[in-house]
Order: C-alpha cells, then sequence, then structure tokens
C-alpha cells in the first residue's frame, strides 16, 4: 500500500496539472496563442500561493530554481511544476515532481531501484524518482548524501516513509 500511495499521489497532480488546459479546438485556445511571451517575472510568480502549504510552495520553489535554466518554451511557468511527497532536511527538499507542459504525460512503465547506503527506493516509472533539491542543484539521494545535505538518518527515514514496511 506504501509504494501505491506515491503513484497515486502524482497521477492525482497530474491530473489536477492537465484539467486546466482547455479545449485545443476552442476559441479561448487560439486566442492564447497570440498573447505576448511570459516574462521572467510572471514564470517565477506563483498563482494562488494560499492553495499550497508553506512546503508545497518551498518545493515548488526549488524544482523551479532549477529547472527553469534549462525550459526555453517561455509559457512554462512555475505553476507547471507538480511536487508530491515531499519532505524537509536541513536545507534539502526531497520530493517526486513532473513538469506538465502539456494535456498529456506519458509515463514510461519501467521498474528501477536506487540503493543507498543498503536502502533500496523501488520505483514504477522511468521519470518517477525521488530528488533531492538544493542550492539551485538537483541531487539523487546518494548524491545529496556524498554531498553531505543528507545523513544516513535522513536517508533511513527517508526509505521508511516511501519504500518501508
Amino acid at each position: 500500500m506504501k509504494k501505491i500511495l506515491p503513484l497515486l499521489t502524482l497521477a492525482a497532480l497530474l491530473l489536477v496539472g492537465c484539467a486546466d488546459m482547455g479545449d485545443p479546438g476552442s476559441t479561448l485556445a487560439a486566442e492564447a496563442t497570440t498573447a505576448p511571451l511570459v516574462t521572467t517575472v510572471d514564470r517565477d510568480a506563483i498563482k494562488n500561493p494560499e492553495k499550497y502549504t508553506e512546503l508545497e510552495l518551498k518545493a515548488k520553489k526549488a524544482v523551479w530554481a532549477y529547472s527553469k535554466i534549462g525550459i526555453t518554451n517561455p509559457d512554462v511557468t512555475i505553476n507547471n511544476v507538480m511536487v508530491s511527497n515531499i519532505s524537509e532536511y536541513g536545507d534539502a527538499i526531497v520530493c517526486y515532481y513532473t513538469i506538465v507542459t502539456g494535456n498529456f504525460v506519458a509515463l514510461t512503465p519501467s521498474i528501477h531501484t536506487e540503493e543507498v547506503l543498503g536502502y533500496t527506493f523501488e520505483y514504477p516509472y522511468l521519470q518517477y524518482q525521488l530528488y533531492v533539491f538544493a542550492n539551485n542543484r538537483r541531487y539523487t539521494l546518494q548524491g545529496a548524501y556524498d554531498a553531505g545535505l543528507l545523513t544516513e538518518d535522513n536517508i533511513r527515514t527517508i526509505w521508511e516513509q516511501y519504500n518501508g514496511k
């Protein structure tokens, strides 16, 4: 059951993120394509911040700080960032994330694992993995441990939370 919860959470986030995309054939969609390009300030502004917890806002901002550098589509903003299963350890944010850029996100079934300090983290999809965000960088769990962002105790706690029995 614990392994299914993160998957269901991600699926729900993807559906919520896609729910407001509109009908591609509608007049509104056609008008949206003629709108001016989104400015950097607009790209960093979270719409309706009151609907998120403080930790969700921190996670969205951390993911965006890392991700926005590589995004060339000016219409993709921090509001396209979906996060789930968030935890915080000092300056490090641990979470699953995706950046929704269209009406559909295809997840590739591919069970893969990450071994950290003897703890095995199992992920059901290729694009589905816990990452650690700190200092505008993204780390794997092992990378965050190696960088001193997570302790062995943190790794054990994360494993118990996401994969534990």
